[in-house]
């Protein structure tokens, strides 16, 4: 084997070495899951927008007079149109997971943060634009950060405990109350 096939193996091989030590981390790998998690989402979202398309041989008149184009259209707007929605509980939701915590909860608190970040038009709703693809980042890193700030509070126990005797769901429920309330406030914060 000749000089330059041995660099280039080890260099290969640092180089595996690298993306195998990026793919372990935790973070990466919520990430990866939560946009795997909103895979199907986009699938439909991709056939309501073949569908409502069709525009030959009097299809696209036919799916337009039948409300058919409007309904492909609804369909498109509250799935890729409103993406970052799903990342930033998709993505919270993951971390949970690999961090053995409540899964639901975490998701819950990753959205929340989301939303407090998620500029308001001046009339107070929500622009389409800033929860659709334009606002991907923030959901992403917000869902993480989040995410991640939940799961270290709830293994602190930083969170109301409940006696035993009440049923899981709502000890939950409260154990997310102190945790929610700090990731509210530093998203308030930040959005300030």
């Amino acid at each position: 084997m000749n000089e330059n096939a041995v660099t280039k193996s080890k260099f290969t091989q640092s180089i595996l070495r690298g993306a195998q030590k990026f793919q372990s981390n935790k973070m990466v790998r919520a990430l990866s899951g939560g946009m795997m998690g909103v895979m199907s989402l986009m699938m439909v979202s991709s056939v309501a927008t073949l569908i409502g398309a069709i525009d030959f041989w009097g299809i696209g008149e036919f799916l337009a007079n039948t409300g058919i184009k409007g309904l492909c259209d609804q369909i498109v707007n509250m799935t890729n149109g409103i993406v970052s929605v799903y990342v930033a509980f998709m993505v919270a939701y993951k971390v949970g997971e690999i961090y053995k915590t409540d899964e639901l909860n975490c998701g819950i608190m990753g959205l929340m943060a989301f939303m407090i970040l998620t500029p308001l038009l001046e009339d107070g709703n929500i622009a389409l634009s800033n929860v659709g693809s334009g606002g991907m980042f923030v959901a992403m890193f917000s869902a993480l950060a989040a995410g991640r700030f939940y799961v270290y509070l709830i293994q602190k126990k930083i969170m109301i405990r409940m006696p035993d005797a009440v049923p899981p769901i709502v000890s939950k429920a409260f154990s997310a109350i102190i945790p929610g309330c700090l990731i509210a406030a530093i998203a308030g914060i930040i959005y300030a």
